[in-house]
């Protein structure tokens, strides 16, 4: 198991390193402080990736507009 740096975690992830600040503090992703920073497990990174973590998912919603001029 690796411990990375938000960056590096977000990159992987391929999300902004804001919104994995954001996970961390809302609880969706377990991290460890070493020293001042965040570091997150390689293991959870790619379990979240996986889509094995249930409450990072929403269900998509989909819009239909349609505008009739005559």
């Amino acid at each position: 198991m690796e411990l990375l740096r938000m960056s590096k975690a977000a990159k992987r992830r391929g999300i902004h390193p804001m919104t994995l600040r954001q996970w961390a503090l809302d609880g969706k992703i377990p991290f460890t402080w070493v020293g001042r920073e965040r570091r997150f497990s390689s293991v959870d990174v790619e379990n979240m990736k996986r889509g094995s973590d249930s409450s990072t998912s929403r269900p998509r919603l989909e819009l239909l507009y349609v505008r009739v001029s005559g």
